[in-house]
């Protein structure tokens, strides 16, 4: 290894150092109620990594004021002139870490239930490989046969419906009802009911 690029990968690990350093300061001084959740992201080896959730508005308003508000700070107080395309990034990898302790917190107050679902990572060069294992982990029609009986699973997300031969596919998927005088949109089986606006 050479002499600058040694040092470039000091520099570089000395501006993640700081920026993570300052990231802990600015989290502790804007939300004090949080600091047993940022000790645990300091010490502890447990992640809510790349940013994925499914919430609600409320709690995505919540979550998001606490993510860009600490961010912000952080942004002010770094100077990032120095750092490489790679380390400007470094407001992304500190946002995962606002999802860690906005998790932790949640979790702390049993404030809602969470459900945590596996993420899959794949790892191949063989492009092909991975558009079909992508493709089958998106959605898939397969044909199963038990006891004499032949249907057809769809999975769409890793969701696995049985297929029904009475009612179309698309019904299966999607439907737009009446009921008690609200429609009611069904999307995978879930009900979503629309309000008027008053």
């Amino acid at each position: 290894m050479k002499m600058n690029e040694l040092n470039d990968r000091e520099v570089s690990m000395n501006y993640k150092l700081a920026s993570f350093d300052t990231f802990i300061l600015v989290l502790k001084e804007m939300f004090p109620c949080y600091l047993k959740e940022i000790e645990k992201l300091e010490y502890d080896s447990i992640q809510y990594l790349c940013n994925m959730f499914i919430m609600k508005k409320e709690l995505f308003f919540e979550y998001s004021n606490f993510c860009f508000s600490v961010l912000r700070e952080v942004d002010k107080r770094i100077d990032n002139s120095k750092m490489t395309i790679q380390g400007k990034r470094f407001l992304g990898y500190l946002g995962e870490f606002c999802l860690s302790i906005f998790m932790f917190h949640l979790i702390n107050s049993k404030k809602c239930k969470i459900k945590e679902l596996n993420g899959t990572y794949i790892l191949t060069n063989d492009r092909q490989k991975f558009y079909k294992h992508l493709s089958e982990r998106i959605f898939s029609l397969k044909n199963f046969v038990t006891s004499n009986k032949r249907y057809k699973i769809l999975t769409i997300f890793g969701l696995k419906i049985h297929l029904r031969k009475d009612i179309s596919l698309i019904e299966q998927i999607f439907s737009i009802k009446n009921e008690n005088n609200k429609k009611i949109l069904r999307i995978l089986g879930f009900k979503i009911k629309f309000k008027r606006k008053k």
